[in-house]
């Protein structure tokens, strides 16, 4: 039997649709009252979602993706999940921008720093 249960919030996939939920509600200028009634649902439940308290429903994705005008896959893809495409089309914006080759390209967005350098004394 299907018992509802509360997510961890570090929990994967959870924790990622809350995330790109909440992110892109923010950059369409939703709040959590506003999407509630869109979505034909309470406040309450809305931040609880919002929280990762408890998780998205499947059916309730696609109508916050639908909502939203993204796709599921916008809602459940990690932020800094890159395609190979994504990156090719990134890496030419960048070289024909800046006249770089593809690889230059490349290490200027893509440059790592140390988090801990050493003392320069």
């Amino acid at each position: 039997m299907y018992k509802k249960t509360a997510v961890e919030p570090t929990s994967g996939t959870a924790s990622v649709v809350a995330s790109n939920v909440r992110a892109e509600a923010a950059r369409q200028g939703y709040s959590q009252v506003k999407l509630a009634k869109a979505l034909g649902l309470t406040q309450n439940m809305v931040t609880k979602r919002w929280k990762n308290e408890v998780a998205w429903q499947l059916a309730e994705l696609d109508l916050v993706a639908d909502t939203l005008g993204v796709s599921v896959m916008d809602l459940v893809t990690p932020i800094n999940a890159i395609t190979t495409d994504a990156l090719s089309k990134q890496i030419e914006t960048v070289n024909k921008a800046m006249g770089l080759n593809a690889a230059t390209a490349l290490l200027k967005q893509y440059a790592i720093r140390d988090s801990n350098p050493e003392p320069t004394d």
